[in-house]
């Protein structure tokens, strides 16, 4: 068959009398499809799935569109589409609905054939002169409350958030205090006495010696007792002084060594140099006081005595 295009204007004083009907498309939804196009059809079916539509894409505007309803579609009452009861709409099955776009807004016109509406063409009925127009019909009744439309789908989970820059570092926090001193351990076991070695030969007597120098007065040693720190904390090192004396000369050093025990609060023996042995040495700071200073390879406390003597 061959199409003919009319170019100019036609007017017509009789009736048309058409041999086959205008095309009228029809479609289907697509399943979950909440903004379906209507692009080039007037009819349409919902799918049967639940969804929710907020609006009918592609329209143009005068365009009326027929909508064969299903209780799984609800049509959202918004700034896209308004239906006649203000509020979001549940169809029902088997019955049309038609919506008319004005403004790129779709205005619900009513249930087709049930409301005054005329339905979506379908067919002509015959060909024959018009009658007169009929009396206006009767308003009908008020139709029942729809049921309440079936719960949306849950919305999809948004995409996740990019992740936050890593925070600056912290200030270093302050030192810790020291902690106390531990005690001193306790004091080993002597070790056993070893095997006494083989008596040397004697060697031969000696040359007498010349004379010597007549010799100077013998060395007079003082013993002072000192305390080197309070019971429990020990020390590995310190100084004390000398004090009470008179007549010294400052800058004169001074002979002192650890004396022997027994010292005062460590018992009656008199094995303490052995046990706790220091390391002493002095100087004379005044006419009347000897500073000295003291090392030890443990922990010490207590008291300890020591015997000094100034040079001449």
């Amino acid at each position: 068959m061959t199409q003919k295009r009319q170019q100019d204007s036609l007017i017509k004083e009789g009736s048309n009398f058409p041999v086959v009907l205008d095309k009228s498309y029809s479609g289907e939804f697509f399943s979950g499809d909440t903004t379906p196009s209507v692009k080039d059809a007037e009819n349409w079916k919902c799918h049967t799935t639940i969804v929710t539509i907020t609006n009918f894409d592609d329209g143009a505007s005068g365009q009326t569109i027929f909508i064969l309803g299903s209780v799984n579609t609800t049509i959202a009452n918004n700034a896209n589409i308004k239906t006649n009861t203000g509020a979001n709409k549940v169809l029902a099955n088997n019955i049309v609905y038609a919506f008319k776009n004005y403004d790129s807004i779709w205005i619900e016109l009513g249930e087709a054939g049930g409301g005054g509406l005329p339905p979506p063409p379908s067919s002509i009925i015959g060909i024959g002169a018009d009658g007169l127009d009929g009396v206006d019909g009767m308003d009908g009744l008020d139709g029942r409350d729809g049921t309440d439309g079936a719960d949306g789908d849950n919305g999809l989970n948004g995409k996740d958030g990019k992740d936050g820059k890593d925070g600056s570092d912290g200030s270093d926090g302050f030192d810790g205090l020291n902690g106390k001193d531990g005690l001193n351990g306790s004091n080993g076991l002597n070790g056993n006495n070893g095997i006494d070695g083989i008596d040397g030969v004697d060697g031969l007597q000696g040359l007498k010696g010349d004379k010597g120098d007549a010799g100077g007065g013998g060395l007079t040693l003082t013993t002072v007792e000192i305390s080197l720190g309070t019971p429990p904390l020990g020390r590995l090192a310190g100084k004390f002084q000398i004090t009470g004396l008179s007549g010294l000369t400052v800058a004169k050093p001074v002979l002192i060594h650890q004396a022997n025990g027994p010292y005062t609060g460590k018992g009656t023996l008199a094995d303490e140099a052995e046990m706790d042995q220091l390391t002493v040495t002095g100087k004379v700071i005044s006419a009347s006081a000897i500073q000295c200073y003291w090392n030890s390879f443990k922990k010490v406390r207590g008291n300890f005595k020591f015997d000094y003597a100034v040079s001449a």
